[in-house]
């Protein structure tokens, strides 16, 4: 911009020659003018910037600033509000994790060891009293503790008569208890590895006119123990009994079966079934 000449207001008028430097630039009582407008009008910018393209900012303090798509190479971040990320990845990132409610976590399908990582991702819920308990070098179930008691898992007992002339599976109708919901259709699945006690009962009722029967507990649908009786014709009420310590594996079924030459049996609590842990 050139010189500006002030005005001497008493000697000169603003349309003096003497009082100008250009047709745009003038000064009146110390008053700047540049363009029809008096300096004093012009409002000072903010610190607001905008930058585009590439820039770089060195040993800068940005406060609140709003970054659109940004590249920032090896920034240090003191305190920063980063708002919702889309994507990112972070690394050599130190905090606890206690604000993160979604997504999964490694840790929470794995114990870490000092020399190995223990999968619990297939062990099923632990009921009351149970011990997580290693079943192989990288893996582990819920168990119920060696040598803490037998633990009674099922009971069942017959609601309704079944004619039985075959082999034929026994019908427990009535859950009385159900501690793991292991039993259902008259077949127990036994919730983890370990070794259950199996006790049952048959009581014929008063129409039973059979003469022999036999007693069979089943393990994953194959004859495990067999008890039977022969004592004559129409012993009627004749109870027979059959148990077992099974070794049983996660998943494993138990079923009981009876065979008889024309039994009438059930619907009442002689035909019954117990199986305990132990």
């Amino acid at each position: 911009m050139a010189s500006i000449t002030p005005i001497n207001t008493a000697t000169d008028t603003p349309s003096s020659a003497a009082a100008r430097t250009n047709a745009n630039e003038l000064a009146i009582n110390n008053e700047v003018i540049v363009n029809n407008t008096k300096l004093s009008d012009v409002t000072a910018p903010d610190k607001a910037v905008s930058l585009t393209g590439t820039e770089t900012l060195t040993n800068k303090t940005l406060t609140a600033p709003t970054l659109t798509s940004p590249t920032v190479n090896s920034p240090t971040l003191t305190a920063p509000i980063l708002g919702t990320p889309v994507s990112g990845v972070m690394t050599n990132v130190t905090g606890t994790a206690a604000g993160l409610t979604a997504g999964n976590s490694t840790q929470t399908d794995a114990l870490k060891s000092a020399t190995t990582t223990v999968n619990v991702a297939s062990a099923t819920a632990p009921t009351t009293g149970q011990v997580l308990t290693a079943t192989g070098t990288t893996a582990a179930t819920w168990q119920n503790i060696p040598g803490g008691g037998a633990t009674t898992l099922i009971i069942a007992e017959s609601a309704a008569t079944q004619n039985i002339s075959t082999i034929t599976k026994v019908v427990f109708g009535t859950e009385v208890i159900d501690r793991d919901s292991s039993f259902a259709s008259s077949t127990f699945t036994a919730p983890s590895d370990g070794e259950y006690s199996v006790l049952c009962s048959i009581t014929g009722n008063a129409s039973d006119t059979s003469d022999r029967g036999d007693l069979i507990i089943y393990k994953n649908g194959s004859a495990e123990v067999t008890t039977g009786w022969e004592n004559g014709a129409n012993k009627v009420g004749q109870t027979i009994y059959a148990n077992a310590i099974l070794s049983l594996s996660s998943s494993d079924t138990v079923e009981i079966y009876y065979s008889s030459t024309g039994s009438v049996i059930g619907n009442n609590k002689g035909t019954r079934l117990q199986i305990m842990s132990v």
